[in-house]
């Protein structure tokens, strides 16, 4: 059975969240200032997957293998954060 999951996701650098493997990243946006990754997640599943998501700035260098999920304007447009998702498989 699938359900929307939330992850608030720390600002800068990288961060790794574990959820099975199958799960689909839905977006990633601002929300209260902080970013929020969406992501439909089987429950009935063993979190096997472990996804590093990175959180960039303009200027910055672009992760390598990583896909990018999203540009998000935080403090109304102050900063620009782009998100990217790379998947580090288990199991």
């Amino acid at each position: 059975m699938k359900h929307i999951h939330k992850y608030t996701l720390p600002m800068g650098g990288w961060c790794a969240i574990q959820l099975p493997a199958c799960s689909r990243l839905l977006s990633a946006e601002e929300q209260h200032g902080a970013v929020a990754l969406y992501a439909e997640v089987d429950r009935t599943k063993a979190a096997d997957g472990q996804l590093r998501m990175h959180m960039i700035m303009t200027g910055d260098l672009a992760p390598e293998g990583a896909e990018f999920l999203n540009t998000i304007m935080m403090a109304g447009g102050t900063y620009v954060v782009h998100v990217y998702a790379e998947w580090v498989r288990h199991g």
